[in-house]
Order: structure tokens, then sequence, then C-alpha cells
């Protein structure tokens, strides 16, 4: 039985260190209200983000992780109609600043694309603050479709009309942020963003998005295999 609680211990140890050190990407679009850094939804504090620049509406830039070191080959390219700041009224840097679709041009679109990405990713995007500390409404709603290669993976609305304080609740699913899951991107592919203006009025922002690395199941298969393994061998020594 100790040998057993030993031997779990330490598999345990290796899975917890690969999904600690699992490739995470975040992206802060434009600098003009501070550079992020820190934890979004996921993330740890002091985690570094890239970002757009202050001005830039379209451009392509290579990505660091959130160690800030270079992921080699991994770029990304965007285009929008606008690059806006929203002052101050929002909690922090990241949903300060955002590419962004002005009210009422629905004909318009923000893309954007990530060349030289190889694996299984869980994409959180971040879109549509819409309210500051003196309760004066910003509607934001944006249609976030993404694409890998020619597949479209799904469509996610974030819906931030309502007038609930984001202060009080930073981060709320299906308002300022969402999940896609388990994108695998097979070599040569890109992972495209676009971003529509799906509301009556008011404007659509898109203020940025987290890339996390999922964990190959063929890995976590191999190192549970290793430990029947060994847990079939101290038995047979004991018999």
């Amino acid at each position: 039985m100790k040998r057993f609680i030993v031997l779990t211990s330490v598999v345990l140890a290796i899975l917890y260190a690969q999904a600690a050190y699992a490739t995470l990407i975040n992206v802060d679009f434009s600098t003009a209200r501070g550079t992020y850094e820190g934890a979004a939804v996921i993330g740890a504090d002091g985690d570094f983000w890239n970002t757009t620049g202050s001005s830039a509406t379209s451009g392509t830039i290579s990505l660091k992780d959130a160690d800030e070191n270079d992921v080699t080959g991994v770029s990304m390219t965007w285009d929008a109609p606008t690059l806006v700041s929203m002052g101050s009224r929002f909690w922090n840097a990241l949903m300060n600043d955002q590419l962004a679709i002005a009210s009422g041009d629905n004909a318009s679109e923000i893309t954007v694309t990530l060349s030289g990405l190889v694996g299984t990713y869980d994409l959180h995007v971040y879109g549509g603050t819409c309210q500051n500390g003196s309760g004066t409404d910003y509607p934001k709603k944006i249609q976030l479709t993404v694409a890998n290669g020619s597949t479209t993976v799904g469509t996610k609305v974030l819906d931030s009309t309502s007038r609930e304080y984001l202060e009080t609740n930073p981060y709320i699913v299906g308002q300022n942020y969402d999940v896609f899951g388990n994108i695998t991107i097979a070599e040569g592919d890109t992972l495209t963003i676009t971003g529509l203006n799906v509301a009556t009025s008011g404007t659509a922002a898109f203020n940025g998005f987290q890339l996390q690395e999922v964990p190959e199941p063929a890995t976590m298969m191999l190192l549970l295999t290793g430990i029947v393994g060994l847990l079939v061998c101290a038995r047979r020594k004991r018999k």
C-alpha cells in the first residue's frame, strides 16, 4: 500500500507539472490604457501578454508565451475597422482596449489569424464590456466565429447589454468571455477568429484572448500504463 501511495503521488505530480507548463499564449489588443499582465479567467500573477501596440488596426506579430519566451514559428495577423480605448471605465487593461466595429457598422468584420500552431488548445475569448462605475451603459454585442483551417469550430455571441457592473463580477461567461475547447490544429493549418457586430445598436468589442495547450491524451495514457506496470512488478516481487 505504501508503495502504491508513493507511485500514485509521483504520477499526480508529473501530471500536475505537465498541466502547469503547458503552453499558454495571452493576447491583449492595444496598450493605450497600459499593458495587461497576470491572470484573466486562466493564468497566474505576472503572466506576460502580447499586445498589438497602441494604435495599429492591422499588422502581424510573433507571439510569446506567458513566461515571455518565443513560441517558435507562431504568429498573429489582425485586421479590424477600429482599435479603441474605453478610457479608465473598466477594471483592468485587458478590458479597457479592444478591436472594435462601430455602432451601426454591421458590414465590417474583425479578423485575427494565428499561424504556426500545432496541437490541441482551449481558446478563451474576451469582449463586450458594457458599463462604468456610474451606471452608464455602453452596449456591446459581438459574434465571434472560430475556424480551424477550413473547418468552423463554432460561434459564440458575447452580449454584455445587461446592467451588471462588471467590476463586481469581472468575468461572466456569455457576457464578456467564452471558451472554445479542445481545438486540434494540424501542421500547416491556421486558426482564424472572425468578429461581427450583431447588435442593433452599440459597438462590437473584441478585447483579447488566451490560448492554452491541452496535454495530449496519449501522454497521460503512457504515464498511467507506466504506473500499472510498476505496480504489477512490485506485486510480483512481494510474492
